[in-house]
């Protein structure tokens, strides 16, 4: 009798140790954006979620949090807390290298392998019949698609623990299913990543009693919202299923992963595969333990990746000492309304593949974004007088302090695409401190310092450019450089006062002139614009 008291206790003791740490459960929507979700003010043709409308009034809505435009390369943000420039996945299809470290095996490193992990749903992050790629990434057990989604909700091609199958249940409730089996199967901490197909296409009416009739709109508007209301009833069921003890020691995430389809996006001009606010605001609710702001809302720019480190955090306080973790800033701090640092901008790029035909990336502050097509056009929104993007500043003129704006836009989002800022709150890349460090100036277009030594005309330019110097013998090269810092024109020697670049065949768009003196320090002469 002694010796199973002692077992009991033994055992009891470790299952309260281990439970200090919290379960994760992070539930990801397909397609949604912030402008079909209640409580954003943006649209007005809206489903009903009575569900997380209550994780809502039990937690903290963040307004301004920017994912990627399409679902694989926000999945892989999320998954390594790095931009798509940094892990290698910036459009659809992606392929996520083991290179990276995993949030799942991050988590397990930190805590000495203290927690279970599952991903349920869609993966999207390999090739179609990878079955095993899940597991590389660090994930115990899998069951979902690994493509982008299902052909049919009623008959899909499932994929659990490495064996494809036909499974004929309706998707988003066999999804939940699956992570109410598991999660209820488990003795100490967890990770569920719970990433539904839904709302994504074929739009259809989910199983009747799951969502409500007499909608508006278009029959896809219809069945779109039908679906929106099903997964919400989904999300009910599942946390309905976690007992109280489980549930109260839970962190719930619930985030879409890019905007909404276009010819479904209510306000925006612009919805899903674009940089547009349509394509990459969307909704974020975070509730449980930890979570003391009830009821409130969070207007601090959230970038996807930073679920990386905020997640990690939970487990691991060092992570705050350092803000995050690679280009993850952890926001931990805002779910409890203490003292952290909240980014100063917010960044996002989408790659050229796949039906999405602009290479782009943007940037903004708290009031101005600039959209940067590469090797074409660049536009400038001023999102406190014009959230719908309505009007690009720069078909008009702009004033000298928006010009100031734009141009520290510009070296921001050069430094972020070529190095490691030291403005986003992470001790990340070489630095010695938070946002301190040797190479907190990397970027192709070097610190560059006005002068008045050339001149250059015309601007807007066509065909060709002349740059005047005052004295040529003082400088040893120039080059042209485009707006994400390629060099589009080197001259390494420089014979004489005028020099003539012809121009005829570059894209439109901005474009920087660089010269180096002799002794070395670079001159940098106001951008020019080709026509």
């Amino acid at each position: 009798m002694k010796l199973l008291i002692i077992v009991i206790i033994n055992f009891t003791i470790t299952v309260i140790s281990a439970q200090e740490n919290p379960n994760i459960l992070l539930i990801i929507a397909d397609d949604m954006g912030a402008d079909v979700m209640p409580g954003y003010g943006i649209g007005t043709n809206l489903p009903n979620t009575p569900n997380l409308d209550k994780l809502s009034q039990s937690g903290l809505t963040f307004t301004n949090v920017w994912a990627t435009p399409v679902c694989a390369s926000t999945r892989a943000s999320i998954m390594t807390g790095k931009y798509g420039v940094n892990n290698g996945v910036t459009s659809v299809p992606g392929i996520l290298s083991t290179d990276h470290t995993s949030i799942f095996k991050q988590i397990k490193q930190q805590t000495n392998n203290d927690y279970a992990t599952c991903l349920v749903g869609k993966w999207h992050l390999g090739e179609t019949k990878d079955y095993g790629h899940p597991f590389e990434h660090g994930v115990d057990e899998f069951m979902g698609v690994l493509e982008s989604g299902v052909t049919d909700y009623y008959e899909w091609n499932k994929v659990e623990n490495q064996n494809p199958t036909i499974c004929y249940e309706y998707a988003t409730a066999y999804f939940t299913n699956y992570a109410i089996d598991w999660i209820n199967e488990q003795s100490k901490p967890w990770l569920m990543w719970l990433a539904h197909v839904s709302p994504h296409t074929p739009f259809h009416y989910p199983p009747e009693g799951t969502y409500t009739k007499d909608k508006e709109g278009t029959a896809a508007m219809k069945k779109y919202l039908s679906m929106i209301e099903n997964l919400d009833y989904e999300i009910g069921r599942l946390l309905d299923s976690i007992p109280n003890e489980v549930l109260e020691n839970t962190i719930v995430i619930f985030v879409g992963d890019n905007g909404t389809p276009g010819n479904l996006v209510q306000g925006y001009n612009h919805g899903k595969g674009t940089l547009y606010q349509g394509g990459i605001h969307v909704p974020m609710i975070i509730s449980g333990k930890g979570v003391s702001r009830k009821n409130d809302t969070e207007n601090a720019h959230i970038n996807i990746c930073d679920l990386f480190a905020t997640m990690a955090h939970f487990s691991n306080d060092l992570i705050g000492n350092k803000g995050g973790m690679y280009n993850s800033l952890s926001f931990k701090h805002l779910l409890s309304n203490t003292e952290g640092y909240t980014r100063q901008h917010n960044y996002m790029e989408l790659g050229k593949k796949a039906g999405f035909p602009n290479d782009a990336f943007t940037i903004r502050n708290d009031q101005y974004k600039m959209i940067q097509f590469i090797d074409s056009i660049q536009e400038f929104y001023d999102l406190v007088d014009d959230p719908f993007e309505t009007k690009n500043l720069l078909q008009g003129t702009i004033s000298s302090s928006q010009q100031v704006v734009l141009n520290n836009l510009e070296k921001e989002a050069n430094v972020i695409r070529t190095g490691w800022s030291c403005q986003d709150g992470i001790q990340n890349g070489e630095e010695t401190s938070i946002d301190s460090g040797s190479d907190c100036n990397s970027t192709y277009i070097s610190e560059l310092t006005y002068d008045n030594e050339m001149i250059v005309y015309p601007s807007p330019f066509d065909s060709q450019i002349t740059i005047v110097f005052k004295d040529y013998k003082k400088i040893s090269k120039v080059q042209l450089i485009n707006s994400v810092g390629q060099v589009v024109e080197n001259i390494p020697e420089v014979t004489n006062n005028n020099i003539t670049i012809i121009t005829k065949n570059y894209n439109p768009g901005l474009y920087f002139i660089s010269a180096i003196r002799q002794n070395g320090i670079k001159v940098f002469f106001s951008k020019i614009i080709k026509k």
